[in-house]
């Protein structure tokens, strides 16, 4: 069961996946095979993070050694090695969580409030899901069912049995699904920003909750609908089966049933409501969308009868997903309140008689509760949550009262009596930034800078007897970039960037941006590139320019900065221009080569013609299609 370890060259994850999808199902069958396996990876994570722990640095009375760290990892308690704290990498529990909602806070906070909330739900029913657990892995549909996927399936197959379908089949869909959503005509208009967590209900199935900002006046008209489709009498054929099609759909998928009083009239603090708490069933006719009594939900368009238990939908959403969804505007009221904590709660936990001492590890390898589903979907490296922004949390104490320590491994080496345990924080890091770096503010340090990456840590290349290629580039766009690394990957066959090639790229990411095209700074390509920070200036000899041309790189510039440039602007006739001793910058194009004009016919003697002829290292002239 365990044929896994550190140093192996597959990752946890694809060692799992090799596991549970072999068309044999040696480990899938096992009932048992998933759990051990989430307990040897939860204990693991509990392992590595004890061996790098916090400690409260103000409650010590004597400076702490290398020595007494190593002597407090010891002890008989069997829960000792696991620490005494829960990292918030760990998916499922508490921290992790936390974490997630100070993540929403912050976007929010950049952002504003999102338009809408969605939630998704996971159908055991569809076409590919019980097509693969009645006759397996590489199996599909009959033509007839893709015909009338509203239909309802015969000698449905329970998803229970075979978690890892239940798994796979819900991820296919969902990445399919975020594909088209987040394209520039997506059903809710032009998604800019996101953010979505994942939620598992009593019965196992994957519930997504998301928040989307979309781009103002890019949002269709009908983006949410609380009515039964009623298709008109047209002679388009197919127009008439989509609409019935869809209402098949809303019918089967979007209707609320009947209230479950455990549920639709349980209030706060176990409080018992005598209304459904989702406004259920609606009155009817409500002919204009609106926010309700209490301002905290938006009352839909509803006309009939038949549309009172209707759930807010999408149409285009309702036939991509295939299954139950729900799609609210997002009200200014009570956002904080409901929705926030809504969408960062943590999953549920058992009660159980633990000692009074028991560590926080402790009680989550005895309390928590995880099914097969949840299982699977954290040992195959599915993400649990995601957002469109990387959110870095940025200590302001200027004496910490927490201090990270360093890894064990680490503390080895180290003297014992040596005080240097601690790891570096942020701010410590931020005060020893480059001196050109002055200017710059703690937020801003990390949101548009940070380190090289060591040798060590770098990916290594593949030894391999073709000949070592380096790639040079300098300013290159996005586009052209993105063009670049999948050519030279398609042709040398190879998955790795660039064809797994060194790439050196020359160029500064405090210039102007590129004149309406997108650069490479910041970007998902731009985070795989390791940061060599030139610190002389080389543009000038004159410590005045140069000091000046440093703090206009970083926007930086003060009165005296000014009076410098304005002091170098010329505003004398061309005909004195010294052009020994003057280095004239231009704005256009036009504008340099009026002044180059201008030049060289002030020179004295007989005009020459010069041909020059590209060549390669060994001066042998470039072919037509190499210049």
């Amino acid at each position: 069961y365990r044929g896994w370890h550190y140093k192996c060259e597959l990752t946890f994850a694809t060692h799992i996946k090799t596991h549970l999808f072999d068309v044999r199902g040696w480990f899938a069958e096992d009932p048992h095979y998933v759990f051990f396996k989430f307990d040897y990876m939860t204990k693991h994570v509990l392992h590595g993070h004890a061996s790098r722990r916090t400690i409260h640095s103000a409650h010590l009375t004597e400076p702490l050694s290398a020595k007494k760290v190593r002597e407090g990892q010891k002890g008989p308690d069997p829960y000792q090695m696991y620490g005494t704290e829960i990292p918030r990498t760990l998916p499922g529990s508490l921290q992790h969580w936390k974490s997630f909602g100070l993540d929403l806070t912050a976007l929010v906070a950049q952002r504003g409030l999102p338009d809408f909330f969605v939630t998704l739900s996971a159908y055991d029913c569809w076409l590919q899901t019980q097509s693969t657990l009645a006759k397996g892995w590489g199996s599909s549909a009959t033509k007839e069912e893709y015909e009338d996927v509203a239909r309802d399936v015969d000698n449905r197959q329970p998803a229970g049995f075979k978690p890892q379908v239940s798994v796979m089949a819900p991820e296919k869909r969902f990445q399919w699904f975020m594909h088209i959503l987040t394209s520039q005509d997506g059903p809710l208009g032009c998604v800019k920003e996101y953010i979505w967590k994942k939620e598992y209900q009593k019965r196992g199935a994957v519930h997504w909750h998301m928040l989307l900002w979309v781009k103002p006046g890019m949002t269709p008209k009908n983006a949410i609908m609380a009515e039964v489709p009623r298709p008109p009498k047209v002679d388009e054929e197919h127009l008439q089966e989509v609409g019935t099609c869809l209402r098949k759909i809303v019918l089967k998928m979007q209707m609320h049933g009947q209230c479950k009083p455990n549920r639709c009239f349980k209030g706060a603090f176990g409080k018992h409501l005598s209304y459904c708490k989702y406004g259920f069933p609606f009155k009817v006719p409500q002919l204009t969308e609106e926010l309700d009594e209490d301002n905290m939900h938006y009352i839909c368009v509803r006309r009939q009868h038949e549309d009172r238990m209707v759930v807010p939908y999408n149409p285009e959403i309702a036939l991509l997903w295939g299954a139950s969804h729900n799609v609210q505007r997002v009200s200014k009221h009570g956002f904080e309140q409901y929705l926030a904590k809504y969408i960062s709660k943590a999953e549920p936990s058992c009660n159980i008689q633990l000692p009074e001492n028991a560590s926080l590890p402790q009680r989550y390898l005895r309390t928590h509760v995880v099914g097969a589903i949840e299982a699977v979907e954290i040992l195959a490296g599915f993400h649990q949550s995601q957002m469109t922004r990387q959110v870095t949390f940025l200590p302001t104490e200027l004496t910490p009262a927490w201090h990270m320590l360093k890894h064990l491994a680490d503390l080895q080496h180290l003297q014992d009596d040596s005080q240097d345990v601690y790891t570096t924080t942020r701010f410590e890091t931020y005060l020893l930034r480059s001196p050109q770096l002055t200017s710059i503010t703690y937020p801003e340090y990390y949101q548009w800078w940070r380190p090289a990456v060591s040798s060590e840590q770098r990916v290594r290349l593949t030894q391999s007897t073709r000949e070592v290629l380096m790639i040079l580039l300098d300013f290159i766009l996005l586009r052209t970039m993105e063009g670049l690394c999948c050519k030279f990957a398609k042709s040398h066959s190879s998955n790795r960037p660039w064809g797994g090639r060194h790439v050196l790229l020359l160029g500064d990411p405090a210039q102007l941006p590129a004149v309406s095209r997108m650069d490479i700074f910041g970007t998902t390509l731009w985070r795989q590139f390791s940061v060599l920070l030139l610190r002389e200036v080389k543009r000038a000899e004159d410590p005045v320019l140069a000091s000046t041309l440093a703090k206009v790189r970083i926007r930086t510039c003060d009165k005296e900065e000014n009076s410098t440039l304005l002091s170098r602007v010329f505003k004398e006739d061309w005909d004195t221009l010294d052009l020994d001793t003057t280095v004239v910058i231009c704005s256009t194009r036009e504008e340099c080569n009026e002044i180059n004009e201008h030049s060289i016919r002030r020179l004295d003697g007989c005009s020459c013609e010069y041909t020059a002829t590209d060549t390669d290292h060994n001066r042998n002239p470039l072919r037509s299609a190499d210049q």
